[in-house]
């Protein structure tokens, strides 16, 4: 398993303790009949000697930072070009174990040449590393004569080096002592010995780590102040900018991720929301944007690139620095992890994405059609673009077939649901069966949209399944405003509003809205209304009634306010909604269950309005592709009302009435009284247009007095209208 930077080749992905446990095995196999076979411990003492006398020097060691930093960048160049050597000696112990292999106890000449070339190599390695070391003090040395402000960052990174020797000097002397033991008397390996050896190696690795991940971030910062943002957040970017565990990740003002080069999906995701909360439920997000320039410790569980993204304990050092905050950090092998199930759900599954954004389709899909990849209740779905089974290893008959048809035990269709899902993710609940306990049970599963597939997870309860809405929807709407305002109070504005600005937080018909000062400051199913005054507009539903007005003024005690409204949960029909809204700090905080199958009056201009909503929001949740058909088909035509729409070169691309008119630019209509009705569309504005003129009306056939409504929004228009009797 790779390691950073200066740790990451002493270890050379694990083969530092691989080679040494080979040899000691292979040699105590061999038997003591070979002549010949045993040398003299090679003497590299001198190593602990030279490095302790940099130690003396750094007194008088006096250099600034940067030149420094720059000498010790030197000095770990020098240091990877060894490299190569301690792999050769790694790559000849594979050769021996294969050799000893093949040779099942047989004659043993080749085993003796082959460890005499081992022992060479290691001797010849041994002299490099004094070799290194003398070059590398008199590198320091030079470049530090004459300064005086880099005495402490001089001792911990010569602090760092001598473990770092000290530990292989011990590691190889020890190794060819028991290889020359084992080799004269043909004992049994010690088995003490090698747990010893390793324990050595490991104990190191989490010794070093903390003060190289200081410096790597040091070095990211240096970068900064001296190629300039652009250039050294391009660079960390790239995997060149890795090293073993450690990568950069970078935070702008609004806790956005602006860098992360080992799962760039994470960019442009605020790291207080999901992308923040790790599979024990830890919000770490919310810890992560309380760094300042001292730096702070950051503890979690997260994806570990350089271990196939497995989850393991995590620890960053995070640095605030030009209003950015710099951060990187070293994992924790064998952590035992706790896991909080819907937090663990979207982790395997945002585990599944990046294997599958790092090997490609065909090899996300063996992982997860292995029975491996299977744990109890949780496994790892994924359907792929023509909606079939890529993946299903908990039931491998489902692959290659459509997941459209599926329905559970209760006759819902959650295979649609999961065909349906978006880009955003989103929450399913429905009836299956657990692969660990053999029989239905209620499951809860996040199914996201990537790169064209949809990948899905999630984990089995004994509740049962909620209802939509819940069979006492008025407790749990309270419920969920009363939990919304707790978090608020627990986590702190910040954290708490992030969260529910979310898709995470829906839970069916229930998502929170939260007032300031009379405008929405949360809203996760129609973030576009955020920013939006709830008075005007807004506020008023298809009936007229003027709901905004009535939730501005919420109470602490709380009260129920009933109106019309989208609901996102089905596909933003218009239905009868009822909300609890409370005043808590300052702040109203909301939420409501949906009535079915209402009969709704409609108020024109307001019915109006809803439906440019209506389309706007189908839009944002279902792209172009998602809605271009209904809104040019019969079926988005309800008597008089319709909705057009205009693209961003002005043509008009729906109008089911009249499709005659798909590809006019909407800039040469006029109506029938000559009225430049077009020009004044095109001139629609995000805030939305009221206008009067002459259009036919498909209900009756006939031209008659309209009155429309356009709004720009995403570069098209939307825009419906309403006919005088």
């Amino acid at each position: 398993m790779e390691r950073n930077a200066l740790v990451g080749w002493l270890l050379g992905g694990g083969g530092i303790v691989i080679a040494i446990v080979a040899l000691v095995v292979a040699m105590g196999a061999g038997g003591g009949d070979g002549d010949g076979g045993a040398a003299a411990p090679v003497d590299i003492s001198g190593v602990t000697a030279d490095v302790a006398a940099l130690g003396a020097e750094v007194a008088a060691l006096t250099s600034q930072v940067g030149e420094l930093e720059a000498a010790l960048g030197a000095a770990r160049a020098d240091a990877d070009a060894r490299i190569g050597a301690v792999q050769e000696s790694v790559e000849a112990v594979a050769e021996l174990e294969a050799t000893f292999e093949a040779m099942h106890g047989g004659d043993v000449d080749e085993l003796e040449d082959a460890l005499s070339d081992v022992r060479e190599m290691a001797e010849d390695n041994a002299a490099d590393l004094k070799k290194g070391t003398a070059d590398m003090s008199a590198l320091i040395a030079a470049h530090m004569e004459g300064h005086q402000d880099s005495e402490t960052a001089a001792e911990e990174a010569l602090g760092a080096h001598e473990l770092y020797h000290t530990a292989l000097e011990t590691a190889l002397e020890a190794a060819i002592v028991a290889l020359d033991d084992s080799w004269d008397t043909g004992a049994d390996v010690d088995s003490g010995l090698v747990a010893g050896l390793t324990a050595r190696l490991e104990w190191l690795e989490q010794a070093a780590a903390p003060a190289i991940t200081q410096a790597y971030v040091a070095e990211a910062m240096r970068r900064f102040d001296e190629d300039g943002m652009q250039a050294t957040f391009d660079y960390y970017n790239t995997m060149d900018s890795v090293s073993g565990d450690l990568y950069l990740f970078v935070l702008n003002s609004d806790y956005e991720i602006v860098v992360h080069p080992t799962v760039p999906r994470n960019i442009g995701m605020d790291v207080r929301g999901p992308s923040g909360t790790d599979i024990t439920g830890k919000n770490f997000g919310a810890e992560f944007v309380t760094a300042d320039a001292d730096g702070k410790w950051v503890d979690y569980v997260y994806l570990n690139p350089s271990d196939d993204f497995g989850h393991e304990r995590k620890h960053s050092w995070l640095v605030r620095h030009e209003n950015y905050i710099f951060g990187s950090g070293w994992y924790e092998r064998d952590a035992d992890i706790s896991r909080d199930p819907p937090a663990y759900a979207r982790a395997l599954v945002e585990q599944a994405m990046a294997r599958y954004d790092a090997g490609g389709r065909e090899a996300a899909a063996e992982i997860y059609n292995s029975p491996d990849s299977v744990d109890g209740q949780w496994y790892v779905f994924i359907v792929d673009e023509d909606d079939t089974f890529l993946a299903h290893a908990a039931t491998p008959a489902r692959v290659g077939t459509d997941v459209k048809v599926l329905r559970d035990a209760n006759g819902y269709a959650h295979g649609q649901a999961i065909a349906d899902a978006t880009e955003d993710g989103g929450w399913l609940e429905y009836t299956r069966v657990n692969p660990e306990t053999g029989r239905d049970q209620p499951k809860r599963s996040w199914v996201i949209r990537h790169d064209g597939l949809v990948f899905g997870s999630g984990y089995y309860t004994d509740e049962p399944v909620s209802a939509t809405p819940p069979e006492n929807p008025a407790a749990a709407t309270q419920n969920y405003v009363q939990a919304a305002i707790a978090r608020y109070n627990d986590e702190g504005r910040e954290a708490a509003l992030a969260y529910y600005n979310t898709a995470a937080s829906v839970d069916g018909d229930l998502y929170l809205f939260v007032l300031e000062d009379d405008d929405l400051i949360v809203h996760a199913t129609v973030p576009d209304n955020i920013g939006k005054s709830i008075r005007g507009p807004l506020g008023i539903d298809i009936t007229g009634y003027d709901f905004g007005s009535v939730m501005a003024e919420a109470s602490e005690a709380g009260e129920w306010v009933d109106y019309v409204y989208l609901n996102p949960a089905a596909n933003f029909a218009h239905e009868r909604k009822h909300s609890w809204v409370v005043r808590h700090d300052g702040l109203v905080f909301g939420s409501g269950w949906y009535e079915r199958n209402v009969a709704l009056s409609r108020e024109p201009e307001a019915f109006t309005r809803a439906l440019v909503s209506q389309a706007i929001a189908r839009y944002d949740a279902q792209g172009w592709d998602g809605i271009k058909d209904y809104y040019n088909s019969a079926d988005s035509v309800d008597g008089q009302w319709y909705v057009y729409i205009v693209d961003a070169s002005d043509k008009i691309i729906a109008h089911a009435p009249t499709p005659s008119l798909l590809g006019t630019d909407i800039k040469t209509l006029t109506d029938a009284s000559g009225y430049a009705l077009g020009e004044a569309i095109a001139m629609a504005t995000e805030e939305g247009n009221s206008l009067d003129y002459t259009w036919l009306n498909p209900a009756t056939g006939n031209e008659e007095p309209k009155h429309g409504w356009v709004v720009r929004h995403d570069g098209l228009i939307f825009g419906s209208g309403w006919y005088e009797e």
